[in-house]
This record gives structure tokens, C-alpha cells and sequence, in this order.
């Protein structure tokens, strides 16, 4: 009966290639980032540590980033499958104006 329950809550989640996850950027200049490949895996939503990890690494705020360029991963549960993120269109550095804000 325990396994049953346990098995109840369990969901299943497949991201396709471009898959958009999150957006980054400022007035007049965002982009989209997307996974590179596909990407399935199976989790619990009771459980905290179940969930995917999203993680984003940009060199820097005040830097150009090139269209396609890879910003990051997503880091699957259990399986610790990795998946690379794309930036899906370029973005300038934001205006000096923009950074005071």
C-alpha cells in the first residue's frame, strides 16, 4: 500500500529541444533560453529535492551575449542528467541608464 501511494504521486515531465524555461534581459533587448536537447525524467512534487535544478551562469550583467551561446543547464533529478542552455537571440549590454535602476 505504501508503494502504491508513493507510485500515485510520481509524475512524469519530457522537454523537448527548445523548450523555453526562462527569460533574460531588459527593455529593448531579451532573449529566450532554451534546452539544447530533449530531456525526460521523473519526480515527486511533495518531495523538495525531486525537483529539476535550473542553473544560469553569465560571465557577466554588462556584457554582450551572442545568439546560441550557452548560458547554463538544467540538472535532471535522480538521474543527474544535464542539459545545456541556449540563449535563442542576442543581447546588448544594457544602457548605462538601465544599470542605475
Amino acid at each position: 500500500r505504501l508503494a502504491q501511494q508513493a507510485l500515485s504521486g510520481q509524475r512524469s515531465l519530457r522537454l523537448r529541444t527548445g523548450t523555453p524555461l526562462a527569460t533574460y534581459g531588459w527593455p529593448g533587448s531579451t532573449t529566450t533560453f532554451v534546452t539544447s536537447a530533449p530531456l525526460s525524467f521523473t519526480y515527486w512534487p511533495q518531495w523538495s529535492s525531486s525537483w529539476p535544478i535550473l542553473g544560469i551562469a553569465l560571465a557577466s550583467r554588462t556584457r554582450a551575449l551572442s545568439a546560441h551561446s550557452t548560458v547554463g543547464e538544467l540538472l535532471a533529478p535522480l538521474t543527474r542528467e544535464r542539459v545545456g542552455l541556449l540563449s535563442t537571440s542576442a543581447v546588448t549590454p544594457p544602457s548605462w541608464w538601465q544599470r542605475l535602476r
